[in-house]
C-alpha cells in the first residue's frame, strides 16, 4: 500500500497558494507504506478455500459484496480524477497572466509619470505644451492596459480549448453527471441484489446474518460518501469554473474601459483640441474604477453561485449529508468490528473477504477524514483570499475612481480654462500613480507566495493530493479484485 503517511500529511494543507508541509523522515514513510501493505496482504481472502464451500450462495454473496465495495473505491476514483484534471495547475499560465499584468501596471506607472509631469511643467503656461508630449502618457496607458486585455482575452480561449479537451475524454461536466449517475445506479442494482441474497442465504448463524447485515449497512454508507465526494468535486469544478471565467470578463472590463473609455479619450482631447473629451474619460475611469471594485464580490459570488446550483442539479442522486453519512459509516464500522470480535473463528472462515475489506474501509476513513480537513483548511483560505483580495481592489480601484472624478472636473468645468485644468489633470495622475504602484507591488507579492508555495509543497497541493489519493484507491481497488 502506497502512502499510508500520505493521509497525516494531508492535514497539514493550509492553502491553495499557500502551505507548506510537515516534515517526515523518508524511512517513517516507507515503513508506513510497508507496514499497509503488509496489513492487506495478511487480509486477503484465500479464494481457493472459499470456492470450495458447500454453501454456493454465501460464495455468491462474498463475491458481489467485493464487487460492490470495487465499485464505491471505482466511484471515489473517478470523481478524484475528475476533480484532479480541472485542478491541474499550469506554470505557464502563471507566468504568462503575471507577465500580462506586471506589464499593465509598468506602463501604467510610467504614463502617469509622463501626465502628471507634462501638466505640472506647463500648467502656468499651457500653449507652450509640446504636443507629443502630452500625448506621450496617454498613448503609454492605452498600450498597458491592451497588453493586459489581449492577454486576458488569449488566456479565455486558451481555457476553452482546455476545456474542449476534458470533453473529448468525456470529463466535461455534463458527461461526468451522466458517467457518474450511471455508476451509482448500477451500484444501488447491486446493494438491493445483496441484500435480497443475504435474506435468503440458507446455513448460516444468527451471528453470521448480523455480520452480514452491519456489513451491507456499511457498505451503504460508504455509497453515500463516494456520492458525497463526487458532489464536492463537481461542485468546486462548477465554482472554479464560474470564478475564473468572471475574473476572466471583470479584468478585460475594467481594462477596456480603462484602455478606449478613459486613455483613448484623454489622448483624443489633446489630438482633436476638444477639452471637454477630458471629461468623458473621468467617467472611463471611474467606470474601470468601479470595476475593480466590484470584481472581488463579483467573483465570489459567480462561485457560490454556481457551486448552489451544481449541488442543487445532482438531488437526483439522493446525496446524503457527508456530516451524516460519515457519522453513519463510523458507528457502523464499529459495529461491525465488535461483531467480529464476538464470533468464534467457525463463523469467520465463513466471510473469508471481511477482513480484507474492513482494512480497506479503515483506509477509506483515513482517507475521507484527510479530504474534510482539507477542505476546511481550503475553505479558510479562499476567506482570507477573498477579504484581501477586497481590500487590493478597493486601494487600487479608489484611486481610479478618485482619478476619473477630477478629470471629468477638469473636462467638464474648466473645459475653457487650461491653467485651471491642468492642475487636476496632473493631480488625478499623482493620485493613481499611488494606486498602480499599490497594484504593481500586489502581483509582485502574490507570484512570490506562489512561487515559494510550489517550492515547499510540491506534495501538498490540491492536484498532487488528489492524484495521491488516485494511487490510494487504486492500490484499494487492486486489493479487492482477487474474486
Amino acid at each position: 500500500m502506497r502512502r499510508l503517511a500520505s493521509f497525516l500529511n494531508r492535514l497539514a494543507l493550509v492553502s491553495i497558494l499557500s502551505v507548506q508541509a510537515p516534515s517526515f523522515a523518508a524511512d517513517a514513510q516507507a515503513t508506513a507504506r510497508d507496514s499497509a501493505s503488509a496489513q492487506l496482504e495478511q487480509t486477503k481472502p484465500n479464494v481457493k478455500s472459499l470456492d470450495n464451500f458447500d454453501n454456493p450462495q454465501l460464495v455468491e454473496v462474498e463475491k458481489l459484496t467485493n464487487s460492490i465495495l470495487r465499485a464505491e473505491i471505482q466511484m471515489m476514483r473517478y470523481s478524484t480524477s475528475l476533480h484532479a484534471t480541472w485542478v491541474r495547475p499550469s506554470r505557464g499560465k502563471s507566468w504568462r497572466v503575471f507577465v500580462y499584468k506586471m506589464t499593465g501596471s509598468t506602463m501604467l506607472n510610467v504614463g502617469m509619470s509622463l501626465i502628471a509631469g507634462s501638466r505640472f511643467q506647463y500648467m502656468n503656461n499651457p500653449p507652450a505644451a509640446s504636443r507629443p508630449y502630452l500625448r506621450s502618457g496617454h498613448i503609454v496607458n492605452m498600450t498597458g492596459a491592451s497588453i493586459l486585455l489581449g492577454g486576458t482575452l488569449f488566456e479565455a480561449v486558451l481555457d476553452k480549448r482546455a476545456e474542449n479537451r476534458h470533453a473529448k475524454k468525456h470529463l466535461d461536466l455534463k458527461s461526468a453527471v451522466q458517467t457518474f449517475l450511471d455508476m451509482q445506479n448500477q451500484l444501488d442494482g447491486s446493494l438491493a441484489k445483496r441484500n435480497s441474497l443475504v435474506e435468503n442465504c440458507p446455513g448460516l448463524s444468527p451471528s453470521q446474518k448480523e455480520i452480514l447485515r452491519v456489513d451491507g449497512l456499511v457498505l451503504r454508507d460508504l455509497r453515500d460518501l463516494s456520492v458525497s465526494e463526487f458532489q464536492y468535486s463537481f461542485s468546486d469544478i462548477a465554482r472554479l469554473r464560474s470564478a475564473r471565467d468572471a475574473a476572466t470578463w471583470t479584468t478585460a472590463f475594467g481594462a477596456a474601459t480603462a484602455a478606449y473609455g478613459g486613455s483613448l479619450q484623454s489622448l483624443l482631447s489633446v489630438a482633436d483640441r476638444e477639452p471637454k473629451q477630458v471629461g468623458v474619460a473621468g467617467i472611463g475611469f471611474m467606470t474601470s474604477g468601479s470595476s475593480v471594485i466590484a470584481a472581488p464580490m463579483l467573483i465570489h459570488w459567480a462561485g457560490h453561485h454556481a457551486r448552489f446550483r451544481a449541488r442543487a442539479k445532482l438531488e437526483s442522486a439522493g446525496v446524503t449529508s457527508r456530516v451524516i453519512a460519515a457519522e453513519n459509516f463510523d458507528a457502523h464500522r464499529k459495529e461491525l468490528a465488535e461483531l467480529i470480535a464476538r464470533a468464534d473463528s467457525s463463523e469467520k472462515q465463513l466471510l473469508q473477504a471481511l477482513d480484507a475489506r474492513k482494512t480497506v474501509y479503515d483506509l477509506q476513513n483515513e482517507l475521507l477524514d484527510a479530504r474534510e480537513e482539507t477542505r476546511e483548511a481550503i475553505d479558510r483560505h479562499i476567506k482570507k483570499e477573498y477579504h484581501e483580495r477586497m481590500f487590493y481592489s478597493t486601494v487600487v480601484g479608489g484611486a481610479q475612481v478618485a482619478r476619473g472624478a477630477q478629470l471629468a472636473v477638469a473636462g467638464f468645468k474648466y473645459f475653457d480654462d487650461a491653467t485651471k485644468s491642468y492642475p487636476l489633470v496632473a493631480a488625478a495622475s499623482t493620485t493613481y500613480i499611488a494606486g498602480s504602484g499599490v497594484w504593481t507591488l500586489d502581483n509582485i507579492q502574490g507570484k512570490l507566495r506562489e512561487e515559494i508555495a510550489r517550492k515547499r509543497a510540491t506534495t501538498t497541493s490540491v492536484h498532487a493530493k488528489l492524484l495521491e489519493d488516485m494511487d490510494d484507491l487504486e492500490n484499494m481497488d487492486d486489493q479487492m479484485s482477487i474474486f
